[in-house]
């Protein structure tokens, strides 16, 4: 448990300081359409807040295990706090999704159907929803684990249908490219320098998404588990937690080696950072 307590703390830190330098860098960006930059603000919000609410209940579970009262409210305060955060961050990472295939099925269409406003909307409704989920643990915590397994299953219809359809019609993009003549070709550099854009940010969306995946399914697991009233080692349960906090350190990275923007501002502002330290 000791070595568990280290390791913990470690992703608290590095969760911490990772996601404020991402926000910092998303604000620096300017070549991502709005909506879509705001979607990935979102969720290194909630992985900052991941490791700044949800990470120190969850290490302070561990020194105060002696005490069961004060660790119980503990454990529902943690429990409330990762529906709320983990939540938003399954329900923004479906909405990427079909962000992403609305920009490739609407062309020209997209920036008109896409605004910010709607995507502040949406996230707001996303935020409302899943407080309201992590608050009803207060009343039934079974009926919140099934409002949360619900949710997750929406998540998983919703991301796999959006990707699947988006690799289909690049499929076919890239057939009608490799068919045309080379002079279709260079008339349509335009279009396929966008294209390329494109893909970089489906792919950034889908590491995410399958790194969630990864970091989650142990802790879904445990969940089933307790819901079905069968026993789960405190070690194992400690671990699939541990995981879920993983995720919220390891989105960073992504973001910093996916999307070269990003990287590019990330550097710069702890340049900028590490000059005006060193300014007596």
């Amino acid at each position: 448990m000791v070595f568990l307590f280290a390791i913990n703390v470690a992703i608290c830190i590095s969760a911490i300081l990772e996601n404020i330098l991402i926000l910092v860098a998303f604000r620096k960006v300017s070549s991502l359409h709005p909506p879509s930059k705001l979607l990935f603000e979102c969720l290194a919000f909630t992985d900052l807040g991941v490791g700044l609410l949800h990470q120190p209940l969850h290490i302070a579970s561990f020194t105060l295990h002696k005490n069961a009262k004060t660790c119980s409210y503990i454990k529902l305060a943690s429990w409330i706090v990762a529906v709320t955060f983990c939540g938003v961050s399954l329900l923004t990472l479906a909405v990427v999704s079909v962000d992403r295939l609305l920009a490739l099925t609407l062309k020209l269409r997209y920036r008109q159907v896409v605004t910010l406003r709607r995507t502040q909307f949406i996230i707001a409704i996303l935020w409302v929803g899943s407080s309201a989920s992590g608050l009803v643990s207060l009343y039934n915590g079974r009926i919140s684990f099934m409002i949360s397994f619900l949710g997750t299953m929406t998540f998983i219809t919703i991301s796999t249908f959006c990707y699947i359809t988006i690799f289909i019609k690049l499929f076919h993009h890239q057939a009608q490219i490799q068919g045309q003549v080379l002079n279709a070709q260079h008339n349509n550099v335009g279009n396929q320098l966008n294209i390329s854009r494109y893909r970089k940010t489906v792919s950034s969306a889908l590491f995410v998404q399958l790194t969630l995946v990864v970091c989650y399914t142990p802790f879904g697991v445990e969940r089933g588990f307790i819901a079905t009233n069968r026993h789960v080692s405190s070690f194992a349960a400690q671990v699939a937690w541990s995981l879920v906090a993983l995720n919220s350190a390891l989105n960073p990275i992504i973001y910093f080696w996916k999307m070269r923007e990003v990287r590019h501002a990330a550097r710069t502002s702890t340049e900028q950072l590490c000059c005006r330290s060193r300014v007596p």
